[in-house]
């Protein structure tokens, strides 16, 4: 994953993993 959106990230991470994220930012972005 190169330079890519963060707040789209953050959605789609939100998405998978729903709510249940401890920190707004993945480790993976």
């Amino acid at each position: 994953m190169t330079l890519f959106n963060p707040a789209g990230v953050k959605i789609r991470y939100y998405s998978y993993r729903g709510t249940k994220i401890p920190s707004p930012w993945p480790s993976t972005a």
